[in-house]
């Protein structure tokens, strides 16, 4: 990654990501994240191969990594090429992210908007997203999700909802919380549900 100030505020970004498989030394072989970037008084606008940074709920509700995180149906898990972000510069710890990408190589077509931050020192996110594949079936993707550090723990909410066309709806719901126990030393746990049809999953970490 790398940045250039352009002066009177502004500033030029690009950013490449490439993940690997630390047991194989294996990778996609494509850049998960090709993006560049104009940033300034009015915000930033972002082009390329990326996430929205709504993509579960900003993070806003867990603190080890991806222990408790939403799983790939519910934030967003493909990479979309060609998209575009557009985000509000942050106004009494409040900032607007639009999000939009439409592939032309039979990849997804996905929209979303919504709002994150912190006020009052908790950190929230509300996001909507709507996915459409190539053959046409749309999927609405909602989360609503915040934490609040509350000095000896903190403790993060989530909700989330996916909504496919003709399929089955899926709702989850986590609690997580972070207790610090000494100098350099954390204590974690992470509950979650997930309801599918008839069907229920409890992860416990």
């Amino acid at each position: 990654s790398g940045s250039e100030d352009l002066g009177g505020g502004m500033k030029a970004s690009f950013q490449l990501v490439q993940d690997i498989a630390t047991p194989t030394g294996g990778s996609s072989g494509d850049f998960e994240v090709t993006t560049v970037s104009l940033s300034g008084g009015f915000g930033e606008i972002r082009l390329g191969r990326n996430h929205p940074s709504l993509r579960d709920a900003g993070g806003a509700y867990r603190f080890f990594g991806d222990i408790g995180r939403l799983p790939g149906n519910m934030n967003s898990s493909a990479y979309t090429p060609h998209g575009i972000q557009y985000t509000t510069p942050t106004v009494g710890g409040v900032k607007g992210v639009i999000f939009s990408a439409d592939p032309d190589d039979g990849g997804d077509e996905r929209t979303a908007f919504g709002l994150m931050g912190s006020i009052a020192g908790a950190k929230f996110s509300v996001s909507q997203e709507t996915q459409e594949t190539a053959a046409g079936v749309e999927t609405n993707l909602t989360t609503v999700a915040g934490s609040m550090d509350l000095g000896m723990a903190k403790v993060g909410l989530i909700y989330a909802n996916s909504d496919p066309d003709g399929g089955v709806e899926t709702e989850g719901t986590g609690i997580h919380v972070a207790v610090p126990v000494g100098k350099g030393v954390t204590v974690g746990g992470s509950y979650s549900m997930y309801e599918q049809g008839t069907g229920e999953t409890d992860i416990l970490a």
